[in-house]
This record gives C-alpha cells, sequence and structure tokens, in this order.
C-alpha cells in the first residue's frame, strides 16, 4: 500500500509456474477506489501506468475480466469472473503482458518490498511498471489485481474466465489521494517500490458448466 503518486509496481511469479501455464498471458487490473457506480462516470482524471495514459475513455464499468464487462454483462452469471472481495463492480482498466523476459533469486517479498537491488537468479520472473499518479483527482485510488484467463464454451457462446489470480492478501493499492492545500504546487515524483505478488496463485474455482 502506498500514498505516493509515483511508484514502481512489482509483479514477481515463479519461474516453474509460469512456465506451465497454457495460457502464458497475464493481466492486471486497475480498478478506482472506493467503489463507483456505474452513472454517473466518475471524473477522475488521469494517471500513466508504462508510459500509457489512462482516462476514463480506458476504463469500463464491471468486474475482471474485461470481456463480460464489454460485453455489458457486469458480474459473469456463469461465476467465471474475478471475486469481487470489495472491489468490484467499479470502474477498471486491464493491461494485458507476458512474464518470461528478465529473472531473479527467490526472496520474501512481502517482508521486503522495496528490495533494492533484487537478487540474482533464475527462480522468478519480474515485471515493473511505473506509475504516475500525479493526474488522479483527489479523493480517489488505485486497486491492482493480476490474473491469467482461460477460454471456454458456455451456453454455446466462447466466454473468458478468470483461471488463476494472485491471492488478495498479496494485492497492491493506492489509497485515495487526499485534497492538496491550495498554492503548495505539485508535489516532486518519488518512485517507491509497491508489490503485487502472485506467488501463491490461486486457482479460479471450477463450476459444472
Amino acid at each position: 500500500m502506498t500514498v505516493d503518486q509515483g511508484f514502481t509496481l512489482r509483479a514477481p511469479e515463479k519461474v516453474l509456474d509460469i512456465d506451465g501455464f497454457s495460457y502464458p498471458t497475464f493481466y492486471l487490473s486497475i480498478a478506482l477506489t472506493p467503489l463507483q457506480a456505474e452513472q454517473p462516470a466518475p471524473n477522475f482524471g488521469s494517471f500513466t501506468i508504462g508510459g500509457t495514459t489512462i482516462s476514463q475513455a480506458n476504463m469500463i464499468f464491471g468486474v475482471p475480466p474485461m470481456d463480460d464487462a464489454l460485453l455489458g454483462l457486469g458480474a459473469d452469471p456463469n461465476g467465471g469472473d474475478l471475486p469481487a472481495h470489495g472491489i468490484f463492480e467499479t470502474w477498471f482498466a486491464e493491461i494485458a503482458f507476458t512474464f518470461g523476459g528478465t529473472t531473479i533469486g527467490s526472496y520474501n517479498s512481502q517482508n521486503d518490498p522495496g528490495l533494492n537491488p533484487l537478487p540474482a537468479g533464475n527462480a522468478l520472473y519480474i515485471e515493473e511498471f511505473l506509475l504516475d499518479t500525479v493526474g488522479l483527482a483527489a479523493g480517489f485510488g488505485l486497486h491492482f489485481d493480476l490474473y491469467n484467463i482461460e477460454t471456454k464454451l458456455w451456453q454455446s457462446q466462447t466466454d473468458i474466465d478468470v483461471n488463476t489470480f494472485a491471492p488478495f492478501s498479496h494485492d497492491a493499492e493506492m489509497i485515495p489521494v487526499p485534497p492538496q492545500p491550495p498554492n503548495t504546487g505539485v508535489p516532486e515524483l518519488m518512485t517507491p517500490l509497491l508489490m503485487l505478488s502472485g506467488m501463491m496463485l490461486v486457482r479460479r474455482a471450477r463450476r459444472n458448466d
């Protein structure tokens, strides 16, 4: 958890786990907090992640994965969405990425999320996302979830479900930005580290189709 307006989000994952997945693409959802209603759409300003600006035009209302929300279904009627865990339904953006580039050694990310430099080795894949939230309006925060998906048939239609996800105890969050006193200027950006640890991925409970 952080209150800083500029930070690096880390997502480590075990090499042996990732190399065994049939669906190697992972997704990072970035949800507005506190919970937002669908209408009126919140005027939260914007933020950037990895140099990409996210504004209202890049977010949708619902529950990840994004396919159900785009179809206007809201929470998945077949139970394949990410569990709500006090965050959804709300406005969120989704970023796809794959592990497989940089590897590091094993370490306890919960006890030392800001470890720098990271240990050398080949136990974990690591992905880092640089965020700048100076443009985020006061009163809004961001919540991050990590998951991957699977595609299957449901009622004779192609459906995208969450397959595995990082335990919610490992979620990362930027708490809502407090109102700034007048004439204080723009705070200088720092780059603290925020950990989104998926190193104990949970498999989504299966249901009968």
